[in-house]
């Protein structure tokens, strides 16, 4: 049976707009964090000569590397069950 909190469009919409807010904001955040952390790197006396003018291959490094990160343990996480025991597999 289906709950009563979300039964008009209108709030359906509204929860996702509210998570179209948080996703955007995520993202400009973790673009922006890694964008400064390339920065740091390059103005480091200590960096390689080789990397000081590659802003933009070290900020993708960096990116990929905070996304994996992110996402790469649910990905290869055993499935869990369902209240009912059965997988998402359907086994």
């Amino acid at each position: 049976m289906r709950g009563g909190c979300c039964r008009s469009g209108a709030a359906r919409l509204f929860v996702l707009t509210l998570l179209g807010f948080v996703a955007t904001s995520w993202i400009i955040t973790i673009t922006l964090s890694s964008a400064d952390a390339t920065a740091h790197i390059v103005e480091n006396p200590f960096t390689p000569g080789s990397l000081q003018d590659q802003q933009v291959p070290i900020t993708m490094v960096l990116l990929l590397a905070v996304v994996g990160a992110v996402f790469l343990p649910r990905a290869y996480s055993p499935p869990r069950l369902h209240a009912s025991g059965v997988s998402w597999r359907g086994r």
